[in-house]
């Protein structure tokens, strides 16, 4: 069974040649039908993840984002793919374990779960208001049948105070954007492209894997200066222990790439993309994302490091579905 994640205008032109609607319909109409099937027959699964989420409510047109969030749970059957943020540590601890000549964790049952609330990297628990009553299994069916019903879904994630929440986050991804072209001047206004790179690289193993990587060392009570002097060693052992981390790495090379491009403005919906990314990347049989981040990552050789096919154009899923 392969795992297909499906940037969200791919979504989008599945749901408008599902709903036959020009110009998608109908000329993606035979490879909407097949992917639909493939997911029903089992063959393909379709995680979402919590940008599919966040995208799809920021759709201004309310029949739209019902139309959208109900075929993503059609097709995904709740099958969803956990924050990349909230991999590292596994991944940094599966690193010193190969380093170690340790055999590594798979982390696929981590990574991919069921229902809405494990992209978001939580579990549903149901409990009583009464400390002393206990949810009976049949209330627990119910609610269970409701959280898998992809038109109570999408209903319920429709609700004005759902959107007047992602209006807010939208406001917030805006500032951010302001605040990471701003720092994107300081870290990268090094003349030197090479020197950028150094730096760049040396801001992110810093801020992002230093200190996982001291606690997880300190668990497996190794030197840590040591340890880390040997990751050091050179430029080569240092760039192969990160992309031992392959959640961080993708977000690290992608995010790298488009700070390197002045002549792309930093946009607030950029770290969602890299996010999703960053975690769909290392872990599906395919991903099928937008020209720029596949160029980015086939250029890197991403795809064949991490034995994922990376697609740009929805019709070169004809060959997997």
């Amino acid at each position: 069974m392969r795992s297909i994640y499906l940037d969200q205008w791919a979504y989008i032109k599945l749901v408008r040649t599902y709903k036959r609607l020009q110009p998608e319909y109908p000329k993606h109409k035979h490879l909407c039908k097949k992917i639909i099937e493939s997911s029903k027959a089992g063959t393909n699964q379709f995680p979402f993840s919590i940008a599919h989420l966040y995208e799809t409510m920021k759709r201004t047109k309310l029949s739209s984002r019902k139309d959208l969030f109900k075929f993503i749970f059609e097709l995904s059957k709740f099958y969803t793919i956990r924050p990349w943020t909230q991999v590292i540590d596994l991944e940094i601890r599966n690193a010193i374990r190969k380093s170690l000549k340790i055999n590594p964790c798979d982390l696929s049952n981590y990574v991919f779960g069921n229902g809405l609330a494990h992209c978001f990297g939580n579990k549903v628990e149901l409990k009583s208001i009464d400390s002393n009553e206990e949810i009976s299994n049949e209330i627990k069916e119910k609610v269970f049948s409701a959280s898998t019903n992809p038109e109570l879904m999408a209903e319920a994630l429709c609700k004005d105070q759902m959107i007047k929440m992602v209006k807010r986050s939208i406001q917030r991804d805006e500032i951010l954007a302001d605040r990471l072209e701003e720092m994107r001047k300081e870290e990268y206004e090094y003349p030197d492209k090479k020197v950028r790179k150094n730096i760049s690289d040396a801001i992110f193993f810093i801020s992002v894997i230093n200190e996982r990587l001291i606690k997880a060392v300190l668990d497996f009570q190794l030197d840590p200066e040591k340890y880390i002097k040997n990751i050091f060693m050179s430029k080569k052992s240092a760039e192969n222990f990160l992309k031992s981390v392959p959640t961080a790495y993708v977000f690290h090379v992608l995010n790298d790439a488009r700070n390197m491009n002045f002549n792309r403005p930093i946009e607030p919906n950029d770290l969602w993309d890299l996010g999703a990314l960053a975690i769909a990347v290392p872990y599906c049989d395919i991903v099928v994302t937008e020209r720029e981040w596949a160029n980015i990552l086939n250029q890197k050789s991403i795809g064949e490091l991490y034995n994922t096919k990376i697609l740009h154009k929805i019709e070169d899923l004809h060959i997997f579905v």
